[in-house]
Parts: structure tokens; sequence; C-alpha cells
């Protein structure tokens, strides 16, 4: 469950995450689908999807990320919702595991997802994961096949299990999301694992989705991510409609007869003085575009209540211009009084 809203930071973002070993994603298809629809979670982590790499995928209102199936992999699906900014990064090398690497960004702040699966033949080596994730906001989640009495193996404890294990003692950033005894596979035991930075905890919430179901449970888990400063504006351009291009001309005319090089310099030298003339120039010959913000000019007070009561009494005002009738002047009136 997610925490009371009175937890919550201010001006934070949640960051909700359906995560889910598919088996199959051609065979439990519609069933994702549904939940989706539903939830509507920002991003979908999917591991073994079996799918191949001629085989046409896409995803209503979600940009999709893969890595098909073929002789040594199972597949890898990540899917973000399309109104969150997200690119794919360089996939960390973890051995013989399979990841998938993605970058988000909410507002200021980024974060890198990684969709891992490990099978249980392979060896993976995280490493690279625990220290990704001490040095920036990371996520690394998936199908682990570790075994381990600290995941409440019903298996004898494997090479994963005792390497997670020491990892998450070496590496205190780190913390296992999943940290109860809830086993995510149907034949016991926590396959399936979810990693996070330590700062991201605050406020998480962690649990088995009730309906998604292949030999594993689905899982669902919120982040809540803090806001970083506001980028400074960007300067001021230059506007050119308004260029007195006589004097530019002139600037540019007397440096470039008067310009020698001598002694000898780079070209990085030349370009960068080059730079610095047209910089002048246009600097003494055209003025500076005015900068634009999305601000309200009476901010001070401007807030969404007094936008919502400025838009029904301009509503109320055009009906009664096109109406003048004593009902509607009436409801104006109360409008207006309500208003002020």
């Amino acid at each position: 469950m997610s925490p009371p809203s009175s937890l919550l930071p201010e001006n934070n973002h949640r960051l909700n995450v359906l995560q889910w070993n598919i088996h199959c994603l051609r065979t439990n298809f519609a069933l994702l689908q549904s939940q989706v629809a539903v939830q509507k979670p920002d991003v979908i982590l999917l591991q073994e999807t079996l799918l191949k790499e001629n085989t046409k995928f896409s995803f209503v209102n979600y940009t999709v990320y893969r890595k098909d199936f073929t002789n040594t992999t199972r597949g890898l699906l990540t899917l973000i919702k399309n109104t969150i900014p997200s690119k794919r990064i360089n996939d960390i090398d973890c051995h013989d595991a399979e990841s998938l690497s993605i970058q988000v960004t909410l507002s200021n702040t980024t974060l890198a997802i990684h969709n891992i699966y490990k099978s249980p033949t392979k060896v993976i080596d995280a490493n690279l994961f625990f220290a990704a994730a001490e040095t920036r906001d990371t996520l690394f989640a998936g199908d682990f096949n570790a075994h381990h009495p600290f995941l409440q193996s019903t298996s004898p404890t494997n090479i994963t299990g005792n390497h997670l294990h020491s990892l998450l003692e070496d590496f205190p950033g780190v913390k296992l999301l999943n940290n109860v005894d809830i086993p995510t596979h149907i034949a016991g035991g926590r396959l399936d694992l979810t990693f996070v930075s330590s700062n991201l905890c605050n406020n998480s919430s962690w649990d088995l989705h009730p309906l998604l179901r292949s030999d594993h449970h689905g899982i669902i888990f919120s982040l809540w991510l803090e806001k970083l400063p506001d980028p400074p504006p960007p300067p001021r351009r230059w506007n050119p409609d308004f260029a007195k291009w006589d004097i530019f001309e002139q600037h540019m005319t007397t440096w470039a007869d008067n310009y020698s090089v001598d002694p000898p310099e780079t070209c990085d030298i030349i370009l960068q003085t080059l730079n610095d003339q047209l910089n002048m120039a246009a600097a003494i010959s055209m003025p500076k575009r005015k900068t634009y913000t999305n601000d309200h000019k009476d901010a001070w007070y401007y807030n969404p209540k007094i936008k919502a009561m400025n838009k029904r009494l301009n509503r109320i005002r055009k009906l009664f211009r096109r109406n003048n009738t004593d009902a509607l002047h009436l409801n104006l009136t109360r409008v207006v009084s309500h208003s002020a």
C-alpha cells in the first residue's frame, strides 16, 4: 500500500512500477493489458518475454525498449509511459545475466532503471549495479534466480544468493525493497528482487500484484523521487529581427582587417577568438529577446482555485451577453459576489 499522503514530502514525484517475469508475453499479454489499463503504471519491467527479433510489438501510451529472445537469452521488455522522457543507456556488464538499461526523467530528477534476468544455469556479477546505485538514483530489478536463507529459499543456497547477500553487506547505500518474507515464485522463495538506492526507500511501497501470475507473481511498487533544484533559465538570445546589420558588418570587417595569426595559434584558439568577436558584434548591433516564463503575472496570489473561479465567471458573463434574462442576471450577481 502507498504511504498516507500526510507523510509524503511536498513537490516529490511518485513513480509506480510493475515488475513481472511474464514467462511468455504472447501467452499472458491479454492479462497484462487488462491490468495496465486499470492501474496505469509509469514503468513496466518484464522478464522472459520469449519475444523474437522479427516479432512486431507496441503498447499503447508506452515507449517500448526490448531485448529479444535468442538461443542464449530469454528476452526483456521495459515499457515507459510516453509522457515521461526516457532514453536507452549503456547496459552495465553483469557477466552472463541479461540486462536492459533505461534512464527516465521526472521534472529535474533522473533515475537509472536496469531490467535484469539471470537464468538458473548462468552466473551474475552485480558489483557494478551496486556501485552505480551508491553514486546515483538507481533501480535494478528482475528475476535473479537467487537462493539463500535471507531470501527464505526452498532450494539450497546457490552462488547468486551468496553473491547478493555479500553485496548487500558491502554496499550500505543499496537496499532490497522486498526485504519481507513474501515468496515471489509459486513454488516459494524470493526469486524476483527489487534493489534501489537507499535514499529511494523513504515512503516507498512494495506488494504482490493480486491478479498477475505466471510461474511468478507480478509485483507492484512505488518510489518517491525528490525534486532537484530547478536549472537556471537559458541565456537570452540575440534578436536578429531588429539587428543593425551595418554596425555588425563594420565591427567584423574592422576586426578581420587587423587580425593576424602571429605567432601561429591553434585551431581551438582561432575558433574561440572568432566566437568572441561575433558575440561582441551582436552585442553592439542587436537587442536580446525578452525572457518569457510560464508564471502568471499575478502569481503571488493566482492559484488553481482562482483560475477555476475566473473560468466560471467568464462562462456566466458570455451566457448573460447572449441571453439577457433575469435568471442569468441573478446567477451572474451571485458568482461575482462569491468571487469577490
